[in-house]
């Protein structure tokens, strides 16, 4: 599922830097991180496969559809 993906994916993981907000990367349980972010999970799933600001890129290194069901998981904790 998406949150087990988030916590144990490929590493890094999602949680190594969304947990905590490492390298200003915004946080999960946390609304506010997110203003200004297009929340659009199609968007952010190209986001994480391309890399962006510090956040590597997880193209060829990830599953696609893995990163999607996480993106979903850490876009539910902020609904």
């Amino acid at each position: 599922d998406g949150q087990s993906i988030y916590e144990s994916g490929t590493s890094p993981t999602c949680a190594s830097c969304h947990d905590r907000g490492t390298a200003g990367a915004p946080k999960i349980n946390e609304p506010g991180d997110w203003d200004g972010i297009d929340l659009d999970a199609e968007a952010l799933v190209d986001s994480t496969m391309d890399g962006k600001g510090a956040m590597p890129a997880y193209d060829g290194r990830a599953d696609r559809d893995e990163v999607k069901e996480a993106v979903e998981y850490m876009l539910s904790t902020i609904e």
